[in-house]
C-alpha cells in the first residue's frame, strides 16, 4: 500500500513502511452485511452480489469494504477483469480479478481518478490540491501538479482518447483549465471560466471535443481543442422551457453522430447532434421529485438506459419509452454505475454517503 508525501520530491514504494504504518487499516473487519462498497449484477439489476472482501487481517480475519464509502467505481479502459475503487478520505482500491477481492493501493485520500487510455502502467490520482502519477502500476507514484490557490482544491483530470500524453485539469476552484501536452511534466493556462467546473470529458470519436461541465448543470462544449467554448445546454433551456437542476451525470451515446445523455437533479435529457436539439425522457417520477444519482447506457446499444434513484434502478430497453423498476441491494445513495464493455448485462455500482 502507497503513502502519497506531502513532499514533492518524494517517491514511495507499493510495499515498505506503509504496511507497518497502516496495519490492520486496509478496511473494516468482516461483520453483519454492510450497506456501503461495491455491488455487481450479472443481470442489469435483477440481482446483486456484495464485491467488499479485501483479504485478512495478521489474526486470519476477513477485512472488507463493505462500511467503506465508494465515490466511484471504474473499469479499466484495457481490461475489464481490473477495476477500481475510489473512496475518498480512505484511498484507493485495485481489484484484478472482476471485484472479487480488492487491495488498498493508495491510503491517503483521493478525490479524482484518471486511467491512461493507451497503457496499463499509468494512472494519475487527485489528492487535495496535488495531482499524481505512477508509470509502474501504481509501485511509484510522483507529484506532477500541485494547486497553489489557497482552499482551493483540484476539480478534474482528463485525457485525449488519441494522445494520452495530453491532460486537462480543472483547477484553481474549477475556474482554470490547465493543459499538458506532457504527461504532465509542464502546464499552460487554457482557459478562464466565470463559474467553477466540476467535470471534463472529451468525446472519444473527435480528439478536439471538450466537455466542461458546471455544478450548476451548465454543459460548455468546445470543438477546438479547448481554444473557444460554447454553452449548448442553452439549446436545451430554451427548447424545453426547463431550468438547469444540480448536475449528476453525462454520458455518451454509442453509435454515430455525437449523442449525448444528460441528468440532471430534475430529469434525463437527451441530444443525438452535440446539443443543438435536445428531448426529455419521460421518466416514472415527476421532475425533481426523485434524486437521480447515476446514469449508464448500454454500449452496444443506446436504447438500453440504467439510472438510479432513492434505492432503485430504473432500466429502459426502448430509449427511454418504457420502464422496469427493481429495489436496489442498499438504501445508501448509488454514487455511480458502469456497464462492463464485454458483457451488458454485468453492472457494477458504487455506494456512498
Amino acid at each position: 500500500m502507497t503513502y502519497l508525501s506531502k513532499s514533492p520530491s518524494l517517491r514511495l514504494s507499493l510495499i515498505g513502511v506503509a504496511l507497518v504504518l497502516m496495519g490492520q487499516a486496509c478496511g473494516v473487519k468482516s461483520g453483519p452485511v454492510g450497506s456501503a462498497g461495491i455491488f455487481y449484477s450479472p443481470n442489469q439489476g435483477e440481482t446483486w452480489t456484495p464485491k467488499v472482501k479485501a483479504g485478512q487481517d495478521e489474526e486470519g480475519e476477513a477485512i472488507t469494504i463493505e462500511q467503506v464509502s465508494i465515490s466511484q467505481v471504474m473499469i479499466s479502459p484495457l481490461t475489464s477483469n481490473v477495476l477500481y475503487a475510489v473512496a475518498g478520505p480512505a484511498g484507493l482500491y485495485r481489484s484484478e480479478d472482476k471485484a472479487e477481492s480488492w487491495q488498498k493501493i493508495i491510503a491517503q485520500p483521493v478525490s479524482n481518478l484518471l486511467l491512461d487510455a493507451k497503457d496499463t502502467q499509468v494512472a494519475y490520482v487527485v489528492s487535495g490540491q496535488t495531482l499524481w502519477r505512477t508509470k509502474d502500476y501504481g509501485k511509484n507514484w510522483s507529484v506532477i501538479y500541485i494547486e497553489a490557490t489557497p482552499r482551493a482544491e483540484i476539480n478534474d483530470i482528463t485525457q485525449n482518447p488519441v494522445e494520452p500524453n495530453k491532460l486537462y485539469l480543472a483547477t484553481g476552484k474549477g475556474l482554470v483549465m490547465l493543459l499538458s501536452q506532457n504527461q504532465g511534466e509542464a502546464w499552460q493556462r487554457v482557459k478562464i471560466f466565470d463559474k467553477p467546473i466540476i467535470k471534463l470529458m472529451f468525446y472519444p470519436r473527435d480528439p478536439k471535443i471538450i466537455y466542461a461541465i458546471e455544478n450548476g448543470g451548465v454543459i460548455w462544449r468546445s470543438q477546438d481543442s479547448g481554444n473557444s467554448w460554447s454553452a449548448i445546454t442553452k439549446n436545451l433551456q430554451t427548447q424545453l422551457k426547463v431550468k438547469l437542476g444540480t448536475f449528476r451525470d453525462l454520458v455518451i451515446l454509442p453509435g454515430a453522430g455525437e449523442g449525448l445523455l444528460y441528468a440532471n437533479s430534475l430529469g434525463i435529457y437527451r441530444s443525438l447532434d452535440a446539443g443543438q436539439n435536445w428531448s426529455a425522457l419521460t421518466l416514472l417520477t415527476r421532475p425533481g421529485s426523485v434524486n437521480i444519482t447515476a446514469l449508464g447506457i448500454n454500449p452496444k446499444n443506446a436504447n438500453n438506459i440504467i439510472y438510479c434513484a432513492q434505492g432503485v434502478l430504473f432500466k429502459s430497453s426502448d430509449g427511454g419509452i418504457n420502464w422496469t423498476t427493481r429495489r436496489l441491494p442498499s438504501p445508501l445513495a448509488v454514487t455511480s454505475l458502469v456497464v462492463s464493455p464485454d458483457d451488458p448485462n454485468s453492472i457494477y455500482i458504487s455506494l456512498g454517503q
